[in-house]
């Protein structure tokens, strides 16, 4: 069964997912001679899943702007959520086997540099992953977000030179072949996830002194 994502518009609306997305994609630029996105409905047991014949320079368009669109989102939460704290608090660590934040931003540093600007951007590997966890001197809140600021940008500017040969191409990240794709998706996923743990110590410190960003548990 095959329709044009011009004829599922209707159901594209109402599962917010499949061709709306190429219909996002699409605002970006359709490469002259492309008429035709085709979407399959392929026959699987409880689940819908698509397929897209469509351009790759849409594709990985597309995949470029969310992934640094997702980059920068957790870097700013980070910082939101690191500024409110002391020098004392990046270093507070509940028990001696749990990471404080300062670890922790050592750690996304690490993992950064080495799948993103080394893997995907090509920079020499310099990571030493057991140090980010082992270290206890206190570096200070302002000198952590600034390391964290440049590896993030220097991560933005890994992803925006990526071509799609590149987003494809196999190479050797820490324990084995990784495309740059899967890299990309690697890093970016640990990044949000390691930010969301952030938070979590961030309001364990300050408790109801937490300064929300966006949308709290009592907005409506």
């Amino acid at each position: 069964m095959e329709q044009s994502c011009a004829e599922q518009k209707q159901g594209n609306r109402r599962d917010g997912d499949g061709c709306e997305r190429v219909e996002h994609a699409a605002s970006i630029r359709e490469p002259a001679g492309v008429s035709e996105w085709v979407c399959r409905l392929t026959p699987t047991i409880g689940a819908v899943s698509w397929k897209f014949d469509m351009p790759e320079t849409v594709l990985s368009a597309q995949f470029h702007i969310t992934t640094r669109r997702e980059l920068r989102d957790a870097h700013e939460r980070i910082v939101h959520a690191v500024s409110q704290l002391t020098d004392e608090d990046i270093w507070w660590r509940p028990y001696e086997e749990q990471n404080t934040i300062g670890n922790i931003l050592l750690h996304l540093c690490g993992n950064m540099g080495q799948w993103l600007v080394s893997g995907v951007g090509g920079a020499p590997d310099t990571r030493k992953r057991p140090g980010e966890f082992a270290e206890r001197t206190p570096i200070s809140k302002i000198e952590l977000l600034m390391k964290l600021s440049k590896v993030v940008a220097a991560a933005d500017e890994a992803i925006v030179r990526c071509s799609e040969s590149e987003l494809l191409r196999v190479r050797n990240v820490q324990h084995g072949p990784q495309t740059g794709m899967a890299a990309i998706f690697h890093s970016v996923g640990h990044l949000i996830g390691h930010t969301q743990e952030i938070i979590y110590i961030t309001r364990l410190r300050l408790e109801t002194k937490y300064d929300f960003r966006g949308i709290s548990a009592t907005s409506k």
